[in-house]
């Protein structure tokens, strides 16, 4: 697990279909300290789900966008389980504005994961960047260990952060204390996720 530069990392996104939600395509790409949202392109996405709470919904999304409780406590272990049961590493990990906010908010959470450590000692040098932290299949538990904090401790939009697969097949933007929101490349894809939360429904409801 490591950090890329962001020109670097947003070369590969840009391949994936990944654009600022606004719509544009920015050269060069969104600049540090700006809030920006990604998404797939229209031409890269099958679907949309959007994940929250019924107290705190996320907000935006078109008619279009598939919408499903979840718990935020429920957030990290559907998107642990997805992203291992589709092998969908590496991902690119990337704020919505910088690393500051992001880990100060999930800096008490992760104090003791034995995961995130390893790549603890590199987020000084990008605190005020939004470099993109690489995390390959050994990596995944750090990432989702992240989100699990984030969705614990977290509860401003700069603490957002997109997560995207280097296959190109989803990106999925995670909101603290709202939800997450998927843009689905396939509906092979699509229909793995909606079985997942139809099993944690079924776990939660028994």
């Amino acid at each position: 697990m490591e950090f890329a530069s962001f020109a670097e990392a947003w070369g590969e996104l840009e391949a994936c279909g990944v654009v600022p939600a606004d719509g544009e395509v920015t050269s060069p790409p969104p600049a540090p300290g700006v809030l920006a949202s990604l998404e797939l392109t229209l031409e890269h996405t099958a679907c949309r789900i959007r994940l929250s709470d019924p107290e705190s919904m996320l907000e935006g999304g078109g008619g279009s966008d598939e919408r499903f409780e979840c718990r935020p406590d429920r957030i990290a272990p559907l998107l642990d389980h997805l992203l291992h049961k589709m092998h969908l590493a590496p991902v690119a990990v990337m704020p919505r504005c910088r690393w500051r906010p992001v880990l100060d908010a999930a800096a008490f959470s992760l104090a003791e994961n034995r995961a995130w450590q390893e790549v603890e000692s590199e987020t000084t040098l990008v605190l005020n960047s939004r470099d993109a932290l690489v995390a390959g299949p050994a990596d995944l538990n750090a990432v989702t260990a992240l989100v699990a904090a984030l969705m614990e401790e977290g509860g401003s939009a700069e603490e957002s952060i997109a997560i995207v697969p280097l296959s190109g097949q989803l990106l999925v933007e995670v909101v603290p204390n709202a939800g997450a929101r998927i843009d689905v490349a396939t509906e092979a894809i699509g229909d793995a996720v909606r079985s997942l939360l139809a099993e944690d429904e079924a776990r939660s409801g028994s």
